[in-house]
């Protein structure tokens, strides 16, 4: 904990000293954001801080997911917003993953493109999804120059409806490998991380901002809010929510679990192996969105309940033993748009990755740079 009212004349020259760039927030899109500004400005001095001394949010405690949405989520995000909502958001995720691989680099952070697919529980669901594939194929062509994103496959898990669909372009990677690489590119770029730190009070002044918390303050030409879900507490021009998420993995399995990555219900449930050949499974937070919407640490038990029975109905045959299991939260929108706008001169808040923080993270990272402009 930096103590502020009992710093050294040397340790005086370094944070009393206005930055360049503050950014407060250190998962993906403040890390992202601290590290392109560094690259495009040598020299200049920019900090990191974070509430958190290891963070809380999705980055350190998301399902590894790179992902642009499965087929029956895309549908849903078309018919509440429309067609075009709906390739501009495609547009930003293809960016996005793009830029988190090159800023990262996929083997540091074991990034593995192994695709993955979407099962359904019912006849129904699954010929509504597969109806629309031409049209989805097109939209991610249109926006990836990939084809045949999506097609219709057989089911790897014959407890689910046999029909599913095939994802061509997804992927997995390791959070810890992620977390690992920020701060090895932070030390590459001299770029200062302060855990434990939270901002409480933000003023802009004549000759820059001042940011205030519990017994510290730190001065910067320009600050970056990049808090996600915790920028519920944070002024924005609209409103964001926290959405809780419960995440377990699974002892090692006995048998081999397929590769991939895997969707359920609108892409509200996903499931994937981790190393050791153990089930990492999430979600079910639509069972219980009003509850979920906080940020506390706990269980809720019909999300809970709903993660077993479906492992033990439809994934496995069986209930395994729960290794590990805990929270991680997501910043949610009413539109399902990130915010990225610019609150005052110098002052941009980059937050609300509605659950695609992954793959929307660095897209709204780089645009929040272009703010500052």
């Amino acid at each position: 904990m930096l103590e502020w009212n009992n710093l050294s004349y040397w340790e005086s020259k370094i944070w009393k000293k206005k930055f360049d760039l503050i950014v407060v927030g250190s998962g993906i899109t403040g890390a992202t954001a601290a590290i392109h500004f560094a690259k495009r400005n040598p020299g200049k001095r920019i900090l990191v801080v974070d509430q958190f001394q290891f963070g809380l949010g999705a980055t350190s405690k998301n399902a590894g997911f790179i992902c642009f949405g499965s087929p029956s989520e895309l549908l849903e995000t078309k018919k509440n917003f429309g067609v075009d909502f709906l390739e501009s958001q495609l547009r930003k995720k293809w960016h996005g993953h793009q830029i988190l691989l090159k800023t990262f680099g996929a083997s540091a952070i074991q990034a593995k493109m192994q695709g993955g697919a979407e099962v359904f529980q019912n006849k129904e669901d699954a010929e509504t999804a597969l109806e629309e594939l031409p049209m989805l194929n097109q939209l991610f062509k249109k926006v990836s120059k990939v084809s045949d994103q999506f097609a219709s496959s057989a089911c790897s898990f014959p407890r689910f409806h046999e029909s599913s669909i095939s994802i061509q372009i997804e992927g997995n990677l390791d959070s810890g490998s992620l977390l690992s690489q920020i701060r090895k590119k932070f030390s590459a770029y001299n770029i200062p991380f302060l855990g434990g730190l939270k901002v409480e009070n933000f003023e802009r002044k004549s000759d820059g901002i001042l940011l205030q918390g519990r017994n510290f303050e730190f001065f910067s030409e320009k600050v970056l809010f990049a808090t996600n879900a915790f920028a519920s507490e944070k002024p924005t021009v609209q409103p964001i929510l926290p959405g809780r998420g419960l995440v377990k993995v699974s002892s090692p399995l006995s048998y081999p679990f397929p590769n991939g990555t895997f969707h359920l219900d609108r892409g509200y449930t996903y499931f994937r192996k981790v190393d050791g050949n153990r089930l990492l499974i999430g979600g079910y937070r639509n069972l219980d969105t009003k509850s979920e919407e906080t940020l506390e640490v706990g269980t809720n038990e019909v999300i809970s309940s709903a993660i077993d029975q479906v492992t033990k109905e439809n994934i496995l045959g069986f209930l395994p033993e729960w290794d590990y299991s805990w929270n991680g939260w997501m910043g949610f929108t009413a539109d399902e748009n990130p915010i990225i706008q610019k609150l005052d001169d110098g002052i941009v808040v980059a937050a609300g990755m509605n659950g695609m923080g992954v793959t929307l993270g660095p897209f709204a990272a780089l645009e929040a740079l272009r703010l500052f402009r």
